[in-house]
């Protein structure tokens, strides 16, 4: 039987590849297909490497922006720097809610018997936006988002996450909104 699921699992492996594809929303999304095996069987799921979409405004007024934005999404920007540009937070737990919505809205690790795990597991999340010129005037950014689910019991070992792509959709779209730009 192990042998079995082993060469499933291997199927599945070798079957998977990455890529990128823009979204209605402008933003593009590189993923990987990550498949993993636990007691209670395989779990498949993509992860995304990052987003970047487009914002129709100078770097230093989405950078001005962006902190804010994060703090209404629920996370505590640990980082905050303008040299780089990068505003996010790297390592911070989080259970149920991010925000005002489930974490299943924007995570995908799986289920388990009562659910979502995003909405029944500890969640452990690294989330980070870079403000880059577009060489136009105008800025991309970037987001990249990854997670871990960590039952609160303890009794089964991490799962990776996949997102949604609605936190990086709503990051974009808050920035506009607070810049007073409607969609490109």
């Amino acid at each position: 039987m192990r042998s079995v699921m082993f060469l499933v699992v291997l199927a599945f492996a070798t079957s998977c590849a990455s890529s990128g594809s823009p979204s209605a929303s402008g933003i593009v999304t590189l993923t990987e297909r990550v498949v993993t095996v636990d007691t209670q069987g395989a779990n498949s799921t993509s992860r995304a490497f990052g987003t970047k979409a487009h914002i129709p405004v100078s770097p230093s007024r989405v950078f001005a922006a962006l902190k804010s934005v994060y703090e209404e999404m629920g996370v505590a920007p640990a980082i905050n720097d303008p040299t780089t540009g990068h505003v996010g937070n790297t390592d911070f737990w989080k259970t149920r809610k991010l925000g005002t919505e489930p974490i299943s809205a924007y995570l995908e690790c799986g289920t388990s018997i009562t659910g979502p795990a995003a909405d029944t597991h500890r969640i452990n999340i690294s989330v980070i936006s870079q403000v880059r010129p577009d060489g136009k005037g105008e800025t991309e950014l970037e987001t990249a988002l990854s997670a871990l689910a960590r039952s609160m019991d303890g009794a089964t070992s991490d799962r990776a996450c996949g997102t949604t792509g609605l936190l990086e959709q709503r990051i974009r779209q808050r920035l506009l909104d607070k810049l007073s730009v409607s969609e490109p």
